[in-house]
């Protein structure tokens, strides 16, 4: 079984107001809309709220009507019940007709990835336009659903032609392209970034090693055990590597908010991803210093006192 409900191409823009407002630019929101069909909600799975969806008697001979999402009721009625009031809508050309909301629903993700604007649903039989899409949604796979589509668009209208069928997983793919991106070159650096600074550490903690490998024999002549060498060299690494860490974590931040606007689902400062980074590093830090830390527990106590 699959349902097909019309609906306009995402990536409409307009701005909206309410209508007892006498200040055109009082309370003027920016917003995503598209036109759809009686049965779209059901159809994509977006839950009513308050009031109700789009009705067949929804025409060009009826009232304008509007449905919103419950961040555009938040922004434009904050506090009050926005089902029969009206709005302006500045999208067509007569700016200053009135709809009036007849239901309210769940929100939405943008067409954009990177944005988070409010949505606005305007019926398609009051709005036309003869370039749309249709959504379907069936209980089988997607590729087996294309051929039967492209068959019932091409039975309706043989001088049609053959549609393209899109997933609803290939959509969200390509919308958000440019964030994978990003995302992997940022893995790919970063990876670089993690092996630079692995290297670094295990130089300097090396280098401290043989510095002190004189202090290190003495403390071993008078009964230092090779465990309490070794938790004493990793301790130091621990201790070097935390101003880094700091530092590094405050501009973690600073880019973290500069780049908001890339981060789909996460937050800036989310503590999951910091705390796990911190780990990494850390584990990193232990590792790069295992190797002279067990090369200090290993020195022979005569030796390093004859050491210059």
């Amino acid at each position: 079984m699959a349902d097909g409900i019309p609906l306009d191409l995402v990536g409409n823009f307009a701005s909206v107001s309410r209508a007892d407002r006498t200040d055109e630019t009082a309370g003027r929101v920016t917003v995503e809309f598209t036109r759809a069909g009686s049965n779209f909600f059901a159809t994509v799975g977006i839950p009513i709220l308050r009031g109700r969806g789009f009705e067949q008697t929804d025409d060009a001979t009826s009232e304008p009507v509007v449905v919103i999402t419950q961040s555009l009721a938040d922004r434009v009625w904050p506090g009050e019940h926005p089902v029969g009031r009206r709005l302006r809508f500045s999208a067509f050309a007569d700016s200053l007709r009135e709809h009036t909301v007849v239901g309210v629903v769940g929100n939405v993700a943008s067409s954009r990835a990177t944005e988070d604007w409010p949505n606005i649903f305007v019926p398609l039989q009051q709005n036309f336009q003869p370039r749309i899409m249709v959504a379907v949604r069936g209980t089988i796979d997607a590729a087996e659903l294309i051929r039967p589509i492209q068959a019932s668009v091409i039975e309706a209208d043989p001088n049609l032609p053959l549609p393209s069928v899109s997933t609803s997983e290939s959509l969200v793919t390509r919308s958000t392209e440019g964030q994978r991106m990003i995302a992997q070159m940022a893995a790919l650096f970063g990876a670089l970034a993690l092996l630079l600074s692995a290297i670094g550490v295990y130089g300097v903690i090396a280098f401290t090693v043989a510095n002190r490998t004189r202090e290190i024999g003495v403390r071993m002549a008078l009964g230092a055990t090779r465990e309490s060498v070794l938790r004493t060299v990793l301790s130091d690494a621990v201790r070097l590597a935390a101003p880094g860490l700091v530092i590094g974590g405050l501009l973690a931040v600073a880019a973290g908010y500069a780049m908001r606007s890339t981060l789909l689902g996460v937050s800036p400062i989310d503590p999951i991803s910091f705390g796990s980074v911190i780990g990494v590093l850390m584990l990193v830090v232990l590792l790069a210093s295992l190797v002279p830390a067990r090369r200090a527990s290993g020195t022979d106590p005569m030796e390093a006192l004859r050491c210059e």
